[in-house]
């Protein structure tokens, strides 16, 4: 059986409209929340917080390498969300999910609740809108991105240079 590299991993993609483009953008941030169990979860460390990336950075692996194109392309080719505004989270399974052992140490994986922090926008996810990036899933152009209104830029005052006069 063939390991792929996306087994076992999640991504949750955002498209932020009026053409941000940041290499990473510290106010685009994956941030869960309602999660009273998080100090029982197994291998967390509080509430998780992720920091998007463009999809191409997302979908690199620990070794920073693209997968072959042949492979983008045949789960990926007609993806609009390779393209420019297009940020995403990667997630494993063990943060996708609050992993808990019962008293009788069998394991329970309640799903982890999330929101999308941008700026002041606060929006919360439904679990559909993670998505299990394991090629049995399908093509991953059934992947729907959240869509997010750009932040306007922020205004900026020129002072103005008084002449002083001569006496």
């Amino acid at each position: 059986m063939v390991k792929y590299r996306y087994d076992g991993m999640y991504m949750i993609v955002v498209h932020v409209t009026q053409g941000d483009t940041l290499t990473g953008n510290p106010l685009l941030r994956l941030t869960e929340v309602n999660n009273n169990e998080t100090e029982r979860c197994y291998a967390a460390n509080g509430l998780l917080q992720k920091t998007f990336l463009p999809v191409k950075s997302s979908l690199q692996d620990s070794l920073n390498q693209l997968p072959k194109k042949a492979v983008v392309e045949e789960f990926c080719g007609d993806c609009v969300f390779l393209r420019a505004g297009y940020y995403a989270v990667k997630l494993t399974g063990q943060e996708r999910y609050c992993m808990l052992y019962d008293d009788n140490n069998n394991l329970e994986r309640p799903p982890c609740n999330f929101e999308i922090r941008y700026g002041t926008q606060k929006i919360a996810l439904s679990p559909k809108q993670v998505y299990r990036l394991c090629w049995a899933k399908g093509a991953w152009s059934r992947i729907q991105p959240v869509e997010i209104t750009g932040l306007a830029p922020q205004k900026t005052t020129r002072l103005k240079y008084i002449k002083a006069n001569k006496l």
